[in-house]
């Protein structure tokens, strides 16, 4: 009779350029799981790549990617501190939702434009950074599982947001349908120009997509501040004995994303949508994507770019997909959580070594 133990035992050190080959392994990996579904639908493999190359130039993917990058950054910041924020869903609503109503309601359609998108967007960030706060303040205060308190803050948002476009806030103009009226003229984000033709990429959250990675990433590796919250993230132990004020760290660190999310949720109201939609349209998954996003990156601000990038050409690809081939639309879903479950699975054995040991 023979006895099969598994243990598992922590490496000494982490594999070898662990960083580059996990990301590139794992989107290897999903892509050949990908082109085998794929195959079932009698997709050709060829059709995948021409699709894949065309959406790698195509103005739709930088539309994705913002939304995805911006979320995907501020969610490096808290995982970096070992705080793990599942609500930059919930986060991009509240940016959505506070810019739309002061949009309809509160802004002078006298105000110039410069000033109200200055203001919507620092409106949209802080309504993000209000909702990182609530779980922030719990688990820093009350040891409240950060998981749980953001989870559940995505679904109050959907639900208040729906009720508006559904409810009081409901287009006069828009024959019942769940949204509102059209922002006026002077709160709507100027969008990007190529050959003549406008498209749905709005110039300032290109800009502030851009902006804080580089800002985020000269935090995180080149302050003090981020040594601290990197400390924290390493080791709780090893930040209490240096004398760090953790409830700090958790409440600086949900509060720069949520912030970011909230502007995530600012330009897609104002800029592609022009008017509050329904929350599932709004959100439409980036802040989950960005989860995703932000470990393709390596939790680097700069990596998260290129991986924020990647992820919108398949976003992308899988609508195009979708249209000319008639393959669901969860395809794209299915490519993701495969990428997803790979740098999980990859990440942990670089770290830990599985023990296979044969006894009689």
């Amino acid at each position: 009779m023979f006895k099969i133990e598994v243990t598992i035992k922590k490496r000494s050190r982490e594999l070898p350029y662990s960083g580059f080959i996990i990301p590139l392994s794992s989107i290897i990996i999903s892509i050949s799981i990908s082109l085998i579904i794929l195959g079932l639908y009698g997709v050709d493999p060829g059709k995948f790549f021409k699709v894949f190359t065309t959406a790698l130039i195509s103005p739709s993917s930088i539309r994705y990617a913002i939304p995805l990058i911006l979320s995907g950054v501020g969610l490096a910041v808290a995982y970096k501190a070992n705080v793990w924020n599942i609500g930059a869903e919930g986060q991009i609503l509240a940016g959505a939702l506070v810019a739309s109503g002061l949009a309809l309601y509160y802004i002078p359609p006298t105000m110039p434009h410069e000033a109200a998108i200055l203001l919507l967007y620092i409106a949209a960030f802080l309504a993000g950074s209000l909702t990182a706060l609530i779980p922030a303040i719990l688990k820093a205060l009350y040891n409240v599982n950060e998981v749980l308190s953001t989870l559940m803050i995505n679904y109050i948002m959907m639900q208040i947001v729906n009720y508006l476009v559904y409810g009081p806030w409901r287009g006069k103009k828009e024959y019942g349908y769940p949204r509102t009226d059209i922002f006026p003229n002077n709160t709507i984000l100027p969008q990007l120009e190529i050959g003549g033709l406008k498209t749905t990429i709005n110039i300032p959250t290109l800009i502030l997509m851009i902006g804080s990675a580089i800002v985020i990433y000269v935090i995180l590796f080149k302050t003090k501040w981020g040594y601290e919250i990197r400390v924290y993230g390493l080791s709780e132990e090893a930040a209490r004995y240096g004398g760090l004020e953790i409830w700090k760290i958790i409440i600086l660190v949900m509060v720069i994303s949520g912030g970011l999310a909230g502007l995530a949720g600012a330009g897609e109201v104002l800029g592609v949508y022009k008017q509050l939609i329904r929350a599932e349209r709004v959100s439409a998954g980036f802040g989950y994507t960005a989860i995703i996003v932000a470990w393709l990156g390596n939790l680097n601000p700069l990596g998260i770019l290129l991986s924020g990038y990647f992820i919108g050409v398949l976003v992308s690809m899988g609508y195009t997909l979708q249209i000319f081939t008639g393959v669901p639309y969860g395809t794209v879903n299915i490519f993701t959580g495969t990428l997803l479950l790979t740098l999980i699975s990859l990440d942990f054995l670089s770290k830990y070594s599985p023990v296979i040991r044969v006894r009689r």
